[in-house]
């Protein structure tokens, strides 16, 4: 993981990664490659997908027993729940957001809180 050594917003990545044990550390980066692709500028349908992937997975990682898995997860969350709501985001510009879109933001903030 010598790549991964790169600054993502406020925290080394490498922060994240610590887990000895490969399924974790492959976790972790499978986290921090979903929060940092963007979905969210391009198309409204890419931003409720990703919000319902982290309702329907990620937040099943904040449970983990390792705590790189849960912090990752919790970042993950955080960053996508921010991103979705950015005013850059083709989801924030719609005029209209479904229902299931705003359960999915309230449901991953309250487990989030």
């Amino acid at each position: 993981f010598a790549t991964t050594s790169k600054l993502v917003g406020s925290s080394h990545i490498m922060d994240l990664v610590a887990p000895t044990d490969q399924a974790s550390r492959l976790v972790v980066l499978a986290l921090h490659t979903l929060h940092t692709f963007d979905f969210y500028t391009k198309h409204q349908q890419g931003a409720h997908q990703v919000l319902k992937t982290i309702k329907e997975s990620v937040i099943n990682c904040l449970d983990d027993d390792d705590k790189y898995i849960r912090k990752s997860a919790t970042v993950t969350c955080c960053k996508i729940l921010h991103n979705s709501l950015d005013e850059k985001s083709e989801l924030r510009k719609a005029k209209r957001v479904s229902s299931n879109t705003e359960n999915t933001v309230l449901e991953v903030m309250e487990r989030l809180l």
